[in-house]
């Protein structure tokens, strides 16, 4: 039993790369990952907004705001501290009070949009931990 676990484990590590390799260029795996995860998230936010009878031209800034957010934090984190440090809770918290504030601006069901804006943000986040695992920085590093 143990042997076969340990060859499952060893063939679990192989998939585990910290760069991608497509079209001929070498991609950081946490880039690659990040970039799935917001067309994901995006494509689900979209996606839930037409389901639910909301505004897609409302959602739209929403998710312009949240993305502006998320990479505002992180360089402003980094000229603050010197070095580059994501906080996964630490960002969310400001994307959505920033979602928060915008559809409050616009006069929109807060909640509606808040709901879905955070389904979104949690499908980021997920398609990020897979990156951070790749990347060994998070989560993975034996």
């Amino acid at each position: 039993m143990e042997r076969s676990v340990n060859r499952f484990r060893t063939s679990l590590d192989t998939l585990i790369r910290p760069e991608v390799h497509l079209r001929g260029r070498v991609w950081p795996s946490f880039q690659v990952f990040c970039a799935i995860g917001l067309v994901l998230a995006i494509s689900l936010t979209m996606a839930l907004v037409m389901r639910l009878g909301l505004s897609p031209w409302v959602m739209a800034p929403v998710i312009v705001a949240a993305v502006a957010t998320l990479f505002g934090l992180a360089m402003a984190t980094k000229v603050v501290t010197g070095e580059e440090r994501l906080t996964q809770y630490h960002h969310m918290i400001a994307v959505m009070g920033a979602a928060a504030g915008l559809v409050s601006l616009m006069r929109q069901p807060m909640l509606a949009y808040l709901d879905v804006t955070m389904l979104g943000v949690g499908m980021f986040a997920v398609v990020g931990r897979i990156g951070c695992l790749m990347a060994g920085c998070c989560h993975g590093r034996p």
